[in-house]
């Protein structure tokens, strides 16, 4: 059985991989929410609901799990080093499917900020119409070190009661609350942009799987700033840039369900070994 903590477009994509190749899967995502978005049915196992440590480990136990492989979104930094930590202590299998990067040099007027702590103090200094597209967790980080009135923040959020709630209880107006679910065009983008009269606009480095790229386009386009938030910096003890080399180093692992490993050329596809430092 492979554990495949996913949530996000390429957990998607790497569990019908998976299926297909003759492995047991079993899926897991923190929220409901996160079950939905996947839209296996019933043809896959779903577990929604956050796990620590412990729970990952009983888990491991408990369903026979023979490797774990991270899809998990960029930011979510703990979740994978739970998981990496939670396969080093059991022995099994750990690789990370990883997102391609983006070359903020290739898109003018970008900021680029290490956290979301110095993007906040960066947009605490600006005017006009700052749109936040981060999600709601830490929303209130750049609530607190604004000096109302300005710069106003607009925050575009899934279109979750409880992101929506989040985001009211930070104190933020209705009309300053976006609920959309991307990623979307730069055309979509743009239009938003001009609609609240955007000045800046913020964003994860989230690859372009996760729209990043429309964004900083859109914005680059409308010629406003962009704030643009580096991925935690992680140590990835095995790293995959595509779904084909996550499997080939199943099989090559022993964790197939089949017993054999590839031996052609796909199977000895280099899989990078990763230190983001």
């Amino acid at each position: 059985m492979i554990l495949v903590l996913g949530g996000t477009t390429e957990s998607r994509e790497a569990v019908a991989g998976l299926v297909d190749a003759g492995f047991q899967v079993l899926v897991l995502v923190a929220t409901e929410y996160g079950r939905k978005a996947l839209n296996f049915a019933d043809k896959i196992e779903v577990i929604a609901k956050p796990c620590g440590l412990s729970d990952l480990l009983d888990l491991i136990e408990n369903r026979g799990i023979r490797a774990v492989v991270d899809c998990t979104h960029p930011f979510a930094a703990q979740v994978s080093h739970t998981a990496m930590l939670a396969c080093d202590r059991t022995g099994i299998s750990y690789i990370r499917l990883e997102r391609e990067t983006l070359k903020a040099a290739d898109y003018p007027g970008v900021m680029r900020t290490p956290d979301f702590e110095a993007a906040a103090r960066l947009v605490a200094s600006l005017e006009g119409t700052v749109m936040l597209t981060i999600g709601v967790k830490h929303l209130p980080i750049f609530i607190d070190k604004r000096c109302e009135p300005n710069p106003r923040l607009v925050a575009r959020v899934l279109p979750h009661p409880d992101s929506v709630a989040r985001c009211l209880a930070c104190g933020l107006a209705p009309e300053d609350i976006v609920a959309l679910k991307g990623p979307f065009s730069v055309d979509f983008n743009r239009a938003l942009f001009i609609e609240y009269g955007v000045t800046a606009v913020v964003t994860k480095e989230s690859g372009t799987i996760g729209g990043t790229d429309a964004k900083l386009e859109a914005a680059a386009q409308l010629g406003i700033k962009s704030v643009l938030i580096e991925r935690p910096r992680l140590n990835y003890s095995v790293v995959a840039d595509t779904v084909q080399d996550v499997i080939c180093y199943l099989f090559n692992q022993g964790c197939s369900t089949k017993g054999t490993a590839l031996v052609d050329d796909k199977a000895t596809a280099p899989l990078v070994r990763q230190s983001r430092h």
